[in-house]
């Protein structure tokens, strides 16, 4: 069961949270109860699969303002805010398994990160937001991350704060 702690987190999160504006005014209750449930399950499942998992139950259940389903890449990027909200910040559910989560998460790409790994890697051609990323170029850019945030000897989402910070001064 996932504390009061966590469920005030989670709507935190969601709705200070950029992408807010993009989805429809009901939608923020909908994916916090999906991310509590989700949350939960962490413990159990393999967070890949959950990742994904989340991603497309949301591109299914939520809208958009202008009616349009979202891509993966907005899914995802309200997932990872929040995981990095509850896990990388708030040291939750516990902070045992925050630590062990860590290493998982995902870095919560935004629209100049995405331009920032598009020009240095010449990848993601006709991508200019994220309401035009799918899982393909979402794991590509992820692997970027990655290789990025290990030569710089931290994980992902420790590397998308210095990341963003270096992008958005």
């Amino acid at each position: 069961m996932i504390s009061g702690k966590a469920k005030n987190i989670i709507d935190m999160a969601i709705r200070f949270s950029v992408m807010g504006r993009v989805f429809k005014p009901n939608s923020s209750r909908l994916i916090s109860r999906k991310l509590e449930k989700t949350l939960g399950r962490f413990r159990k499942e393999d967070f890949e699969e959950l990742h994904s998992s989340f991603c497309t139950w949301f591109m299914k259940t939520i809208e958009t303002t202008s009616g349009c389903r979202p891509s993966y890449g907005q899914a995802a990027k309200v997932l990872d805010v929040a995981l990095k909200v509850i896990v990388y910040y708030c040291h939750l559910p516990q902070a045992s398994i925050a630590a062990k989560l860590i290493t998982r998460l995902h870095s919560p790409i935004d629209t100049p990160i995405m331009l920032y790994l598009k020009r240095k890697y010449h990848i993601g051609k006709g991508l200019f937001s994220l309401s035009h990323v799918y899982k393909k170029a979402y794991n590509e850019f992820q692997s970027l991350v990655s290789k990025e945030a290990k030569e710089a000897g931290c994980s992902a989402v420790e590397y998308d704060d210095i990341l963003w910070r270096e992008l958005n001064r």
